[in-house]
């Protein structure tokens, strides 16, 4: 499906909803029945359309906030945080800017870049967030025309998950925000794939393998609701990938495993798996062993439809409810 639209504005339908914000506006499971009714007709059953909605294609559909994972410290890679958003409708503003799973190759510049390198550094933490100025995802990845496509935005950057200040950091990391924004320029999108809306179930566990060298890392494939998001390094022995092919997107299947949490790789798994391109789907490798380090990010509550979320008081206290 081709979701490219000429005449993007940020003027037009702009976005400026966080993917929390959305999350709790999008009829909750547990949600007090005050949060259901300031919702209007959306519920916890909601189903999911058969095609896109008519504004879809509307300039500034894709325009917010798009939160990123920071993965390495040279190259700097940045995975997007997505979500379903099939309706495309939350408190009345109209859009679908995280319905994108994308990786992309970034370097930073000016003072935060400094300070991401130091604190990494000095506190070993395994995870980092990045909350930027909001822009046009399909700037991003599928630009109209080919030379307006989007090289640079500036950003903050999280030690922890940025969208989780009030909640249990993973890891028990002392969450902050460092103090200099830095600037993201992108080398490339390593790779891009718009959620569809009635894709069929993948045959086995999934994995988008991107890095360089022996640094390489895994990103779960995802494609329909409900789903995981998970990011981990690994070794793979048997085979290289050369950097150009870990540039363009490697698509990593393991036939031993079931598209499924339960399934997922973990510290000190040892699989088999099968390389194809993602952009031409030739196939790459088969038989090569994949040894499994443990994940620093994992979410599965947000990739459902409608989205999860349990945390009843802080739901209630964002609404003002009591």
């Amino acid at each position: 499906m081709d979701t490219r639209s000429p005449g993007r504005s940020p003027e037009t339908s702009v976005i400026s909803v966080s993917r929390r914000t959305a999350l709790r506006a999008m009829g909750l499971v547990g949600a007090s029945a005050a949060v259901l009714r300031a919702l209007g007709t959306r519920s916890a059953t909601a189903a999911q359309p058969d095609s896109p909605p008519g504004d879809w294609f509307k300039p500034g559909m894709t325009h917010s906030g798009h939160g990123q994972v920071i993965i390495g410290d040279g190259p700097i890679y940045l995975s997007h945080l997505p979500m379903f958003l099939f309706d495309n409708d939350f408190f009345g503003q109209r859009g679908h800017p995280h319905h994108y799973q994308v990786i992309l190759e970034v370097s930073f510049g000016g003072a935060g870049a400094d300070d991401y390198l130091i604190d990494r550094q000095e506190t070993g933490a395994p995870l980092y967030t990045l909350a930027p100025s909001p822009f046009h995802m399909l700037d991003l990845v599928a630009p109209v025309p080919e030379n307006s496509r989007l090289s640079s935005f500036t950003g903050t950057i999280f030690r922890g998950h940025f969208e989780r200040q009030r909640d249990p950091q993973p890891f028990d990391i002392e969450p902050a925000m460092l103090p200099n924004d830095v600037q993201v320029d992108v080398t490339r999108v390593i790779y891009g794939h718009e959620f569809s809306f009635h894709p069929a179930p993948l045959e086995h566990l999934e994995y988008i393998l991107f890095g360089e060298g022996e640094d390489l890392f895994l990103a779960h494939r995802i494609t329909r609701p409900p789903d995981f998001d998970q990011i981990l390094p690994v070794r793979i022995e048997d085979h290289t990938f050369a950097d150009e092919e870990l540039r363009q997107g490697i698509i990593v299947a393991v036939p031993d495993r079931d598209n499924t949490v339960s399934e997922r790789l973990m510290d000190g798994d040892a699989v088999s798996g099968d390389a194809r391109s993602a952009g031409t789907g030739i196939l790459l490798a088969s038989g090569f062993e994949i040894d499994a380090g443990p994940e620093f990010y994992f979410e599965e509550s947000e990739l459902h439809f409608p989205a999860v979320d349990d945390t009843q008081a802080e739901i209630d206290a964002d609404f003002g409810f009591r």
